[in-house]
Formats: structure tokens, sequence, C-alpha cells
């Protein structure tokens, strides 16, 4: 009977995995965040394979958080959105969303960046 109910558990969850993903797609979500996610992925050299690795290299780190940092701040994307869709918890984007903030605050290295990305997103 437990694994039952272990199995329906899973089911349930993969059913809402699913339903995320067509809502998102219906939304407009996807399509912003390609967007950006494409526009940062030239200006900063990466791949897409890159930008999903579980890696810790700092260029590929860094530039998750800045994708991260224009869809929370100019898209209102949640952290909890951000996470599930690079298979990263909550609080990962926020400290990377924190991070970049700081440095915009400070008007450093990836201030110049952002704002090129963002001129090139129409968001100036």
């Amino acid at each position: 009977m437990a694994s039952l109910t272990k199995k329906r558990d899973s089911l349930l969850c993969e059913l809402s995995n699913i339903e995320k993903q067509i809502s998102m797609h219906s939304s407009g979500i996807v399509e912003n965040h390609d967007k950006v996610r494409n526009v940062c992925m030239t200006k900063l050299g990466v791949s897409l394979e890159d930008l999903m690795l579980k890696s810790n290299k700092r260029q590929f780190v860094y530039s998750r958080f800045i994708i991260w940092y224009i869809c929370s701040k100019y898209y209102g994307y949640t952290s909890t959105l951000l996470g599930y869709m690079y298979g990263k918890n909550h609080a990962t984007v926020l400290n990377g969303v924190k991070k970049i903030s700081g440095w915009v605050e400070l008007n450093q290295y990836p201030a110049c960046v952002i704002s090129e990305i963002k001129r090139e997103l129409n968001l100036d």
C-alpha cells in the first residue's frame, strides 16, 4: 500500500511539473526568458549547455546570475520559477540576483555588460 501511495505522489508531482511547463509556454514566460538568455549567451560567450551544467565555473555561474537578475528585475520572474527552469534552488537564484545587484550598484564589471544587454533588449 505504501508503494502505491509513493507512486501516486510521484505521478501527481510529475503532472504538476507538466502543467507548469504548459502554463509557462502559454503565458509568454518562456519566450521572454529565451530572448534574454539568447542575448546574454551571445554577449557573454557561453552556450546553452554551459548554462545548464551543474558546473561552478565562474563564467557559467556569473552568466546565470546575470540572466536571473534581468529576468527578475525587468520581467518579474520569481526565484522559484527561475530555479525551476535551471534546476536550481530558489535560494541559489536569490543569492545570484543579490550578488549582481550589489555589483550594479557599485558600477563594477557586470554593470556595463548588463547595460549592453538591456539596450539590446530595449529595456532602457
